[in-house]
């Protein structure tokens, strides 16, 4: 039986989601793209909170786990996205889902702007690598 098809979060990145049909690409491009929409929110819940409860702090060290052991293997892939993006104003000059991962808690996005603001730009990579195909995934 097949497993039911991924339902992203970001309506797009959903649309996109579609067009990868059963590419090679597929599984690991999925599993990426629930990983960040699971992050994407966790740092909007928790930045909107002003506090990471404990199910946040779990989550997280899951998530960031999970990242740190597959992330490198696509990461490549997605770097040429990645660089013609911005967080605000500003070129983003390193890998946005890396620089919001390596926070060491769910903790350090209680007021951080910064890391709002990289959201978008991981998101606009991750989708543009989607719509080429999730090529090095």
């Amino acid at each position: 039986m097949n497993p039911p098809p991924l339902r992203p979060d970001n309506p797009f990145t959903r649309f996109l989601c579609g067009r990868l049909n059963q590419t090679q690409a597929a599984p690991a491009a999925e599993a990426l793209i629930e990983h960040c929409d699971r992050l994407e929110a966790l740092v909007i819940r928790v930045y909107r909170a002003g506090s990471a409860c404990a199910m946040d702090v779990e989550e997280y060290l899951q998530l960031q786990g999970w990242l740190q052991e597959h992330y490198p293997a696509m990461a490549l892939g997605l770097e040429p996205y990645w660089r013609g993006t911005k967080a605000g104003d500003a070129p983003v000059i390193q890998d946005p889902l890396l620089m919001i991962y390596n926070h060491r808690t769910a903790e350090e996005f209680v007021d951080n702007w910064q890391v709002m603001q990289l959201l978008p730009a991981a998101r606009e990579a991750l989708n543009q690598w989607l719509r080429d195909g999730a090529k090095s995934a």
